[in-house]
């Protein structure tokens, strides 16, 4: 098995995890106060008492709150945190792209077939040539085929 199809086989393997995460609506949303705060006050645990079991001053604890809050903490300050709570720290990135990985690189690689084929059709109509029968059959084996190459991300 080649890299590509590694990479093809890793693809579909995490989108069928993200299509159960996604029909399991089993990711709560971030509360406003942050993770930090809201399981904390949960577990009945004062700021000076999370403190003691992260081993830092409480100041630090009020600190690692707010820079959740503002998105600024680090992955390794939550794991500190979490596992003074009680909690594993998982983190993801779910795809917006419905259809997952593998849809935001079909759509990518669709897009820039799009673009192509504008430039071509119109140099064939300032050449009075129009399109084939084979077009819509090209156009399907091309997305494949840019599918598999990077450079479905050199346009923004």
């Amino acid at each position: 098995m080649n890299h590509l199809d590694i990479k093809h086989s890793r693809r579909e393997q995490l989108d069928r995890a993200f299509a159960a995460l996604n029909e399991s609506k089993l990711l709560p949303s971030i509360p406003k106060k942050g993770w930090i705060a809201e399981v904390r006050t949960l577990l009945l645990m004062t700021t000076a008492q999370l403190a003691r079991r992260v081993g830092v001053a409480q100041s630090v604890i009020s600190n690692f709150e707010k820079s959740e809050r503002e998105k600024a903490i680090t992955l390794q300050s939550l794991e500190k945190v979490a596992n003074a709570l009680e909690c594993e720290l998982h983190y993801v990135f779910i795809p917006r792209n419905k259809n997952g990985l593998e849809g935001e690189l079909h759509d990518r690689a669709e897009k820039l077939h799009r673009q192509k084929e504008k430039k071509l059709e119109h140099h064939m109509r300032l050449e009075g040539q129009g399109q084939s029968e084979s077009v819509a059959e090209s156009v399907r084996t091309e997305i494949e085929i840019l599918k598999l190459y990077k450079r479905v991300w050199d346009q923004k």
